[in-house]
């Protein structure tokens, strides 16, 4: 079986969305370590200590994320300190 050429197939996750390339990104190691790169080209918007504490997990699991990362929006509505990672604090 011949694969898409890589370019190809990020044009299309590129149009996909954030769920989406989420889930796709599950299926090879191609598509999890590139998908970060359209992934957070996007402002991130985090509205909840949860969605905040997710988003630095997603930060974590590769070296490198963070470097993608072009512009956040803080909208916190829950904050609370227990659930807020404790590296964040500092």
């Amino acid at each position: 079986m011949v694969g898409l050429c890589p370019d190809i197939l990020l044009g299309i996750i590129a149009l996909c969305s954030p769920r989406d390339i989420s889930s796709l990104m599950q299926t090879c190691r191609f598509l999890y370590e590139e998908s970060p790169k359209i992934l957070l080209r996007e402002t991130v918007p985090l509205k909840t200590s949860i969605q905040l504490s997710g988003f630095l997990t997603f930060l974590r699991a590769q070296e490198g994320r963070l470097a993608f990362v072009r512009s956040l929006r803080f909208e916190l509505l829950d904050w609370e300190d227990e659930g807020v990672p404790e590296f964040f604090i500092h």
